[in-house]
């Protein structure tokens, strides 16, 4: 269920929301694939329905409440386009040695294979 502050122009979901956006995407693919069994047609309008809902959703957000949806996703986009921050290693002595460990695990196993011991 959608939370809609409309003073602060905040849209939340009540609840888990990272679940239900999970569980939203999995019945629509859900949906998608079941009508594709009948015909691409079939997919392609059940997905276009979902589509004209959400515009419909923001288009009542932003007449209704004056809630920008634009902007919104505009600034989910930019979060989902920053690239995830590798965290520093303890060591570089303990990354060389993990490495060498898996390199010589890995020619003990090809030697395995080989029938080699």
């Amino acid at each position: 269920m959608l939370k809609v502050d409309r003073n602060g122009a905040i849209i939340e979901f009540a609840g888990d929301s990272e679940t239900l956006k999970k569980e939203i995407g999995t019945l629509m693919l859900a949906l998608c694939g079941e009508a594709a069994k009948q015909s691409k047609d079939a997919a392609l309008d059940i997905y276009m329905s979902y589509l004209k809902t959400l515009a419909g959703i923001a288009r009542y957000l932003r007449f209704k409440h004056h809630i920008n949806v634009e902007k919104f996703l505009e600034e989910h986009l930019e979060e989902d386009k920053k690239e995830p921050e590798i965290p520093p290693s303890v060591s570089k002595e303990l990354d060389e040695a993990i490495e060498t460990f898996f390199t010589s695990l890995d020619e003990l196993i090809e030697k395995k294979k080989k029938g080699d011991k």
